[in-house]
């Protein structure tokens, strides 16, 4: 979604025509869709709808995928905890915490990479979304 305010309908109508110039807009393409108009003084602020290619929206939602994965495992697997797994600090209090930590990333792994295979499959905007929502990576430690 692009949100911008423009001072005059002309600058929107410029906007339009710009669009085509640029990579977001092939040939051939509708017009991006105007969602709304909102009255703001001498201002016009308009959303519009900017069709995105498949392949630049596959790699946004492979970004975002690997993203989400590092988010979720940071809330109950924090970088310090693997590193310190690395050095062994664990394993005279707690023998097997290394093996479980490497559990849990390999499971985060196995997560992303099945998601970005159904990404780079998939034909369109829609689908991608679909599979983005499917995500099921661990919640706990393995």
């Amino acid at each position: 979604m692009y949100i911008k305010k423009y001072k005059s309908e002309t600058e929107f109508d410029i906007f339009f025509q710009n669009l085509y110039e640029t990579k977001y807009v092939p040939n051939g393409l509708e017009s991006p869709k105007v969602q709304a108009w909102l009255a703001d003084g001498n201002e016009f602020e308009v959303v519009a709808f900017v069709p995105i290619p498949l392949a630049e929206y596959k790699a946004q939602a492979i970004e975002n995928c690997n993203q989400l994965s590092f988010q979720i495992r940071n809330v109950f697997l924090p970088d310090y905890k693997l590193i310190n797994a690395g050095i062994d600090v664990y394993e005279d209090d707690n023998p097997g915490t290394k093996l479980k930590y490497k559990k849990t990333v390999q499971a985060f792994r196995t997560e992303f990479y099945r998601l970005s295979g159904l990404i780079n499959s998939a034909t369109t905007n829609d689908e991608i979304d679909l599979i983005v929502s499917s995500a099921n990576f661990p919640t706990g430690i393995l």
